[in-house]
């Protein structure tokens, strides 16, 4: 089970770092500033980053769920990329495939 994002919040060069308990392990997760602004439409502000982040916080864990079953280490970096794959196979707004 995935819990909620553990405080603070870091903002380190416009990307977003935090902790996230997944399958009952700490990873830290970076959003970077290009996903943060191309596919969550943040307006690169702090105030916008964290809006961006809070309400779309499922589909950002959702992915990096999917890189650390894969095999990924912390820290995991969720990736504008990461959207338009998952776009292309045809996933619901919350990243599940279909």
């Amino acid at each position: 089970m995935n819990a909620l994002p553990q405080r603070p919040v870091l903002r380190l060069e416009g990307d977003l770092f935090f902790n996230q308990l997944i399958a009952d392990k700490t990873f830290r997760i970076q959003v970077t500033h290009e996903c943060l602004a191309d596919v969550f439409g943040s307006d690169g502000s702090l105030t916008g980053d964290n809006r961006a982040l809070q309400v779309n916080m499922q589909r950002i864990v959702t992915v990096a769920t999917q890189k650390i079953m894969t095999g990924m280490k912390s820290p995991v970096k969720v990736l504008r990329a990461d959207f338009k794959f998952l776009s292309l196979l045809g996933s619901d707004t919350l990243g599940h495939l279909r």
